[in-house]
C-alpha cells in the first residue's frame, strides 16, 4: 500500500528513536503512523504494539486510540476491551474520550437501556467542557428521555450550546425545535435562520428543509428559484427526500421547466435508495408512460417495493393490479390483501374497492363495512353504493329514504351515477314528489360527464315533449 507524506523521513526516525527510549508521547504518535500509513506503510499490528507501550505509561490519548481499535472489531469481548480503554482515558480528563464514551453507550442504549444512563453521564461531562458533538447527543438524549427525564428545554439549551460553536447537526436539530415549537415557542424566522446556518456549511437535512421553508413560505418570502436551489444542493449530495421533491418539480413543473425524463431520474435515485414514495411515483410513470416507456411489469415492481414498506396508495395500485392481472398475473388472493392493507390505513379508493369486490361476490356484510369506511371519509362512489344497498336491502334492511338521502349526497359530490339514479327518482315519483325539472336537471349533470344511459334519458324527455 503507497504510504502518506505527511511526515518527514527525518521526523520519523526521530519519533522512532523517541518511542525506543520509553517517550510515551512518540510511541503514541508512531502507533498512529502505522495505523494511518502516515510515513511507513500501514501495519495495524505494529499499531497496536506501539499503542500499548504508551499505554503502559498511561497514554491518555493511545488508550483512546487502541480503544477505537477494538471497537471496530464489532464483538462483544473486543467491545468490552474497547471500553475499559477509553474509559481509563476519559478518566484521566481527554475530552474526546469522554464523548466518545458517551456516543458507544448511546448507541449501545437503543437495544439495551440500561447504557442510557452511562451515556448521559459521559456526555454530560464532556458537554460540560463545551465539546459540541456530546452537547448534541446530551440534547438528544433529553429530547427522547433517555437516560434522563425528557426535558425538552434542556434539548434546545444543549441544542443551542453546540449551535453556537457552529456545530452544523445542532444547528438543524435546534431549527426543528423552533419550527415546531419543542422547548421553546415556535418562531419560523429562527428556524429558517438555523436552517441556513447548517445548510450553508453543506448538510443536506438541512439543505432540504430550508427548500421547504422556500416552497411553503414558512418564516421567509415563498420562492420557488431558492426551493429548487437547495433541494437540489441536498439531491446531489444523495438524500433521497430531497431527490423525490425536486422530481415532483420537474414532474408538474414547478419552479423549474416541466422535464418528465429529469422527474424520472430523480424518482428513480430516491427509490433506489429505498424511498417509499418515490418508488410510488416512479411506478406511476411506469404505469402511464410518463418520462419513460410504458411498462406495467415496472410498474408493478416499484409498486411493490413501495407496498412492502407501508405506501397505502401502493398497496391500493398493486391490489388492483392483480386483481386485473395488469403487469402481473391476475392473483385475487394478493388483490384482497394489498387493498386490504391500503382500506386499512384509510385509503379510502381502497376501501370502496373493497366494498365492490365483496358486492361482486355477495358478501354484502363486508361490502357494507367498506363502504361505511369510505363514506366516513366522503367517497361519493360509496355514498351512491351504500344508498343502492339500503334501496334493496343487500346486508341490511331496506330503507328507502336513507337509500334516497346517500343518493343524494353522492349526486351533490358529482358522481354521475348517483345523478342518474337520483334523476329517475325524481322522473318516476319514486321516494320523492314527481319533479321532471329536477329530473331533467340530475341527467343533465350526468350526462355532461359522459354517462350514455343519461343521455339516453334526455332524449327521451326530450321527445316525449
Amino acid at each position: 500500500m503507497e504510504e502518506n507524506k505527511t511526515i518527514s523521513q527525518e521526523e520519523l526516525e526521530q519519533l522512532k528513536r523517541d518511542a525506543i527510549y520509553g517517550n510515551e508521547g512518540a510511541q503514541c504518535k508512531l502507533g498512529f503512523c502505522y495505523q494511518n500509513g502516515d510515513g511507513v506503510e500501514e501495519d495495524l499490528e505494529k499499531a497496536v504494539f506501539w499503542y500499548q507501550k504508551a499505554i503502559e505509561q498511561n497514554d491518555k490519548v493511545a488508550q483512546l486510540a487502541l480503544g477505537r481499535i477494538y471497537l471496530l472489531e464489532e464483538n462483544n469481548e473486543a467491545w468490552e476491551k474497547g471500553i475499559s480503554l477509553i474509559t481509563q482515558s476519559a478518566e484521566q480528563g481527554l475530552v474526546q474520550a469522554m464523548s466518545e464514551l458517551g456516543f458507544e453507550y448511546y448507541y449501545r442504549g437503543q437495544t439495551e437501556d440500561k447504557y442510557d444512563e452511562l451515556a448521559v453521564y459521559w456526555l454530560t461531562k464532556a458537554a460540560n467542557l463545551d465539546e459540541a458533538s456530546s452537547q448534541r447527543w446530551l440534547g438528544q438524549c433529553y429530547l427522547n428521555g433517555r437516560g434522563v427525564e425528557k426535558d425538552e428545554k434542556q434539548a434546545v439549551y444543549w441544542y443551542t450550546k453546540a449551535a453556537e460553536q457552529g456545530y452544523a447537526q445542532a444547528q438543524f436539530l435546534l431549527s426543528l425545535c423552533y419550527y415546531r415549537g419543542l422547548g421553546v415557542e415556535k418562531d419560523m424566522k429562527k428556524a429558517v435562520d438555523w436552517s441556513k446556518k447548517a445548510a450553508e456549511q453543506g448538510l443536506p437535512e438541512a439543505q432540504f428543509a430550508l427548500g421547504v421553508h422556500y416552497e411553503d413560505g414558512a418564516g421567509v418570502t415563498c420562492d420557488m428559484e431558492q426551493t429548487i436551489y437547495w433541494y437540489t444542493k441536498a439531491a446531489e449530495q444523495g438524500y433521497a427526500q430531497a431527490q423525490f421533491q425536486l422530481g415532483m418539480c420537474y414532474d408538474y413543473g414547478q419552479g423549474v421547466e416541466k422535464d418528465l425524463h429529469q422527474a424520472v431520474h430523480l424518482y428513480m435515485l430516491a427509490a433506489e435508495q429505498g424511498f417509499d414514495d418515490a418508488q410510488y411515483h416512479l411506478g406511476l410513470c411506469y404505469s402511464e408512460g410518463n418520462g419513460v416507456e410504458q411498462d406495467c411489469t415496472q410498474a408493478v415492481y416499484w409498486w411493490s417495493k413501495a407496498a412492502e414498506q407501508g405506501n397505502a396508495e401502493a398497496q391500493h395500485n398493486l391490489g388492483y393490479c392483480y386483481l386485473e392481472g395488469e403487469g402481473v398475473e391476475k392473483d385475487e388472493k394478493a388483490a384482497i390483501y394489498w387493498l386490504t392493507k391500503a382500506a386499512e390505513q384509510g385509503d379510502e379508493e381502497a376501501q370502496y374497492g373493497l366494498g365492490m369486490y365483496y358486492s361482486d361476490v355477495e358478501d354484502y356484510e363486508q361490502a357494507i363495512y367498506w363502504y361505511r369506511k369510505a363514506v366516513e371519509q366522503g367517497n361519493a362512489g360509496a355514498l351512491n353504493n351504500l344508498g343502492y344497498c339500503y334501496e334493496n336491502g343487500l346486508g341490511v334492511e331496506v330503507d328507502r329514504e336513507e337509500a334516497l338521502r346517500l343518493c343524494r349526497l353522492s349526486a351533490e359530490q358529482g358522481c354521475d351515477y348517483a345523478q342518474f339514479n337520483l334523476a329517475e327518482c325524481y322522473e318516476q315519483g319514486r321516494g320523492v314528489e314527481q319533479d321532471l325539472e329536477q329530473a331533467i336537471h340530475w341527467y343533465t349533470l350526468a350526462a355532461e360527464q359522459g354517462d350514455e344511459d343519461a343521455i339516453e334519458a334526455l332524449e327521451r324527455l326530450k321527445n316525449n315533449e
